[in-house]
């Protein structure tokens, strides 16, 4: 990808306005920021009331969420902006932990456009394969800028892997030294000695025993949902944006597959357009899809 094209097009930087208002604000005591967010909740328009975001002037957006999960994306939002303009994201703008662990704020740029999930019957084929070509250019730059053999499985943030996808390490959160121990957790069971777990282990073993796995950050819950494209459609089509990726919480220090698996979880069937459509964003880790669906299928364990 051509970095300057790349930059050009990204969603990545604050404006000189947005940036002149975050060093007035990061001047202020935390409690100031606090307080002052709170009163935002009360007064600025919400786009969406469940989600908790509340719509900001300059540009902005307020999330506010469990701390965990606030923290976590501040984290990764400030990850990507070390690596430059290799991903289309939101800018953070500031970050208010609070003591109470279900309330805490996080300010970031608001990326006008639109859903991809909302405009989705409205693509064409050819807008499709323009889709798939944006998002693997984009998770393979991710991927080649920090993918390495020497790095533990944490969040975005340093802490416990904690997924929602996978409610079972809720039980044990915790950090994961070798891909081998994680994939033992994720894919569970290997070890049962039942018909239905013996026939998947000439499957499922080969992947889970790999030592050769890489570790990069990853994005964790690519969905349709989190995706938008800046400016609207017709701006995206006419190639002056790139496909941005937003929601960023689930994000972590995971196996290189880990996007891949994480896209194809909800789908119930093996032949869905989203599911083929996964297969050729994340060519190399075709065989891994194709063990997770073996497993998925086989072992009746549900994934929500």
């Amino acid at each position: 990808m051509n970095s300057g094209v790349s930059r050009s097009l990204s969603c990545c930087s604050l404006t000189v306005p947005q940036h002149l208002l975050q060093c007035i604000v990061l001047l202020l005591p935390m409690f100031v920021r606090q307080t002052l967010y709170e009163f935002c909740t009360r007064k600025c328009k919400a786009p969406d009331v469940e989600l908790n975001i509340y719509r900001l002037p300059f540009g902005l957006v307020l999330k506010v969420g469990n701390t965990p999960e606030v923290n976590n994306e501040a984290c990764a939002l400030k990850a990507l902006k070390d690596l430059g303009a290799i991903i289309s994201h939101p800018s953070l703008f500031d970050c208010v932990p609070c003591q109470n662990s279900k309330k805490s704020y996080m300010v970031s740029t608001w990326i006008l456009g639109d859903c991809v999930s909302d405009v989705w019957d409205s693509l064409t084929a050819t807008d499709k394969i323009r889709f798939e070509q944006d998002l693997r250019e984009q998770c393979d730059a991710l991927r080649s800028q920090t993918q390495t053999l020497e790095h533990a499985i944490f969040s975005a943030a340093g802490g416990p892997v904690v997924d929602y996808r996978v409610p079972w390490l809720l039980d044990n959160p915790r950090e994961f030294r070798t891909c081998q121990e994680f994939a033992s957790q994720v894919w569970l069971g290997m070890d049962h000695n039942t018909p239905a777990r013996m026939a998947l282990r000439p499957v499922m073993l080969p992947i889970m025993q790999r030592t050769d796995v890489y570790i990069s950050l990853c994005h964790g819950d690519l969905f349709a949902k989190n995706m938008i494209f800046p400016g609207g459609l017709d701006n995206w089509r006419a190639g002056r944006s790139r496909l941005c990726l937003i929601d960023w919480e689930q994000a972590g220090w995971m196996p290189v597959y880990w996007d891949a698996l994480k896209a194809t979880w909800m789908e119930m069937d093996k032949d869905t357009e989203w599911f083929n459509m996964a297969r050729r964003i994340f060519p190399d880790f075709t065989d891994v899809l194709d063990a997770d669906w073996e497993w998925r299928s086989r072992s009746k364990i549900q994934i929500l």
